[in-house]
């Protein structure tokens, strides 16, 4: 649902005593409200998921039917690696490689 995250929708689709997990680190804003959502209704947040999901994960990657995305920056272009992803517009993981590949 995000971005931006749309917590009107998501409180409106949960049900009383229900849970929101919000998934990832977009960086977007979003509001919670005791007057929002259902009685009792849980919010928590993660990085990835449960830790059979992550298991999933690198068994995809280890049969080669995923890719990860990465944008490497050297320790100089690390900021302009930061603005993009203030700006939104970083299509990848950041990464700062203190000594790139050739």
């Amino acid at each position: 649902m995000c971005p931006p995250c749309h917590t009107d929708t998501v409180a409106a689709r949960s049900r009383t005593a229900g849970a929101v997990t919000i998934v990832g680190v977009a960086g977007h804003p979003y509001e919670w409200s005791f007057f929002r959502a259902p009685y009792e209704t849980t919010l928590a947040n993660t990085y990835w998921g449960t830790i059979e999901d992550l298991s999933d994960v690198v068994t995809l990657y280890r049969e080669g039917k995923i890719v990860p995305l990465v944008e490497e920056y050297s320790l100089e272009g690390g900021p302009e690696g930061y603005q993009k992803l203030v700006d939104g517009t970083l299509s990848a993981r950041a990464a700062i490689v203190p000594h790139p590949k050739g």
